[in-house]
């Protein structure tokens, strides 16, 4: 993050935080300055740390989701993805329920910013829904669709499109054909194509 903050102020000439508080709104923009204020703990998690905070998730109430809530501020801004990660797969496994699913029922002005950081750190699925929802329905939200397609090319997007298909049971390359056109879908396409996996070579079949 610190990285990222100072590159920020060298190419815009002001402080990220700054332009937070001056441009963002609700909810939200709490979650966001907590982040651009805090780096995220590195350190490996223990067992004990993870079980604590699993803990603490299953007995917030609905009215403690929310950014003045410090303790959850703390959790989820501070700590790093693979311990997020960790504490968000114990609760699955303990619950039977995704922890989105619980952020899904609250009130819409508190879920908003808490579905985009759980909905990053749950990973492929995230994108994948994302990518739906740009497309479905009539027209196409395309700043979205290209975001998503552009964002994830260099690192997931061959992962994110075998999430796409398990969850929609539709192939993703199918989904841009129908939904876009002209040179849009044929640049699409080949992003998209240069994320499929590698055919095997031969001492791999062998």
């Amino acid at each position: 993050m610190n990285g990222l903050l100072t590159t920020y102020e060298k190419v815009n000439g002001t402080q990220l935080f700054k332009e937070v508080e001056e441009k963002i709104t609700g909810p939200f923009k709490e979650w966001v300055l907590s982040l651009t204020q805090t780096g995220r703990n590195e350190g490996m998690p223990s067992p004990q740390a993870i079980a604590k905070d699993v803990s603490y998730l299953k007995n917030l109430p609905p009215e403690s989701w929310s950014p003045q809530t410090k303790e959850l501020q703390q959790l989820l801004c501070k700590q790093s993805n693979f311990y997020l990660f960790s504490v968000f797969n114990t609760y699955e496994l303990e619950t039977g329920t995704k922890l989105l699913e619980v952020i899904e029922k609250l009130d819409s002005a508190k879920k908003e910013g808490l579905k985009v950081i759980v909905g990053v750190l749950n990973g492929y699925d995230f994108f994948a829904e994302g990518l739906y929802q740009s497309m479905k329905g009539f027209g196409t939200n395309d700043e979205k669709l290209i975001y998503i397609m552009i964002d994830r090319c260099e690192t997931d997007l061959g992962n994110i499109k075998v999430a796409f298909e398990i969850k929609y049971k539709q192939s993703l390359e199918s989904f841009l054909k129908g939904d876009t056109s002209g040179d849009y879908k044929h640049l699409l396409l080949a992003i998209l194509e240069c994320k499929q996996p590698s055919p095997p070579t031969e001492n791999e079949t062998s």
